[in-house]
């Protein structure tokens, strides 16, 4: 679906050449590790389409394999990584009202891709048990947002824009974990695979720069 789209995009551009505007722009996210690219391209005064690629990651890392012999406290380590690309596509109708200001809105459309990795391992002094949990997982799917921005131009080639979208995901997902636990008297693991369905839904805001040519 997602290439479908963009050789339509491809096709109206051929036939706009001489009067189409482009540009990039980055989104600026304050609560993850990630960012967006946008490719903005205004067909008319009136109708834009914004192919985007985003890209999230995020990682964590915590050791607790020293402890007080006076205190029971369980030694350990744990780790998380996760990952996740976004390649889609948006289709806006805008609105001037003054020289500096527009409204638009329309649909997003995306592909989703993205990993997630955990490990944690512990000991307990006490009993002398160690335990240890791996999981490991992969999805894709769909993502439909509809969209409203209101962009401020500072001058003709740079703007600045807050949006706000509400998402809905189609995710399927499979993966595969682990996790055992032994000690002097006692002794179990177990092991499998998975895979199914997730539908998510929520809200989403960003502050867009663009820069046009």
């Amino acid at each position: 679906m997602i290439k479908s789209l963009c050789l339509l995009v491809v096709a109206l551009l051929a036939t706009n050449l001489w009067s189409i505007t482009t540009g990039l722009g980055m989104s600026l996210k304050f609560d993850t590790d990630g960012n967006t690219l946008y490719i903005p391209v205004d067909l008319t005064d009136n109708f834009r389409v914004e192919p985007m690629v985003e890209f999230n990651a995020d990682s964590y890392e915590y050791d607790n394999n020293e402890y007080e012999d006076d205190i029971n406290l369980e030694k350990g380590d744990e780790t998380r990584e996760s990952s996740e690309y976004l390649l889609g596509i948006g289709f806006f109708m805008k609105h001037k009202y003054q020289e500096n200001y527009s409204l638009y809105y329309g649909l997003r459309l995306g592909y989703i891709s993205g990993m997630y990795e955990y490990e944690d391992n512990e000991e307990d002094p006490e009993s002398g048990t160690i335990s240890t949990f791996k999981r490991e997982e992969s999805y894709s799917g769909l993502e439909i947002a509809p969209s409203i921005g209101f962009e401020y131009y500072i001058f003709d080639k740079l703007s600045l824009c807050g949006e706000a979208a509400y998402y809905y995901d189609i995710i399927d997902a499979e993966g595969e974990f682990a996790q055992t636990y032994h000690n002097d008297t006692y002794s179990y693991s177990e092991s499998g695979d998975y895979k199914g369905s997730i539908n998510e839904s929520g809200t989403k805001t960003k502050f867009i720069v663009r820069f046009y040519f």
